[in-house]
Order: C-alpha cells, then structure tokens, then sequence
C-alpha cells in the first residue's frame, strides 16, 4: 500500500466516526457501510403534471466494496439497489484508488 493509500484511509475512517454511515445494497447482496455525500431531490415539469426525482451520492472504500461486489463496477450501472432502507437505482459509479463513489437515481428515472 502507498503513503497516500494509507492517508486516505486514515481520513476515511475519520470522516465514518465523524458523519456516521448507513446500509447499502446492491441487487440483494452483501450490505456495505457508506457515507452519503450529496443529495438532490426535484421536480420537473411535465405534459400530465410534474415529475420527481432525486439523486444521491454514496462513498464508500474500495477495499470494502470489491470485498462484498468484486465484478467490474461498470456491470452494477442501472441495478437496483437498496440504501437504508429505500429503493434506488445505480445511475454511474465511478473507482479510484482508495474510494468508490455511487451516484444512485430513483427507480423510476432514466439516465
């Protein structure tokens, strides 16, 4: 492991003891313990009304997620998952060294 492997992962451990983490599953595998980054909830105006929508970014560790989901991470785009609770899809998901970001979209959006 790199110097700055393990300085990411300091951090990370810090920022989970700080913010806390919450459950998250894909297609009804393992849970994974990640941090919510971002959320964004609205509405758009359709021809029969409006239409809601909401997106959320998870992170987790790469070395917790590729313990639990160890296919390519392109493969998990467009599966439905489940954080916390709640229904969700994968909208994209993207690697780096130390973490992986999931931008989940709700289940009845397109991207």
């Amino acid at each position: 492991m790199s110097q700055l492997t393990d300085f990411n992962n300091a951090g990370y451990s810090v920022a989970k003891s700080i913010i806390g983490t919450t459950s998250f599953t894909i297609g009804g595998g393992a849970s994974v313990q990640v941090i919510e980054a971002e959320q964004r909830h609205d509405r758009e105006s359709e021809m029969n009304g409006f239409q809601a929508s909401a997106r959320l970014t998870l992170v987790c560790s790469r070395v917790d997620f590729v313990a639990s989901y160890s296919s390519a991470l392109k493969s998990y785009v467009g599966k439905i998952c489940v954080h916390d609770g709640q229904g969700w899809r994968v909208g994209d998901i993207e690697g780096g060294a130390a973490y992986i970001t999931i931008n989940l979209i709700s289940r009845t959006e397109v991207s």
